[in-house]
């Protein structure tokens, strides 16, 4: 983020638009690619979750139902 900071004063300095314009296209890249992880990482965290929940409902009717069945999560 420093860097970023003293590239902005620099180009603020001198005056030169396209400069401007390549770090901003630079940082809107990067935030995509941070969108586009965060998306992946929910969508598998979210995957995980529904895995424990049916994991843990098999459990729960493993030791609760009446033939005690076989558990495999």
């Amino acid at each position: 983020m420093n860097n970023i900071m003293k590239r902005l004063k620099a180009i603020q300095n001198t005056g030169k638009g396209y400069e401007a314009r390549n770090l901003h296209m630079m940082l809107s890249r990067l935030d995509d690619y941070g969108k586009k992880v965060m998306q992946v990482w929910t969508e598998k965290q979210k995957s995980l979750g529904q895995k424990r929940n049916q994991c843990l409902k098999k459990m729960i009717h493993a030791t609760r139902g009446p033939d005690r069945g076989h558990l495999e999560c």
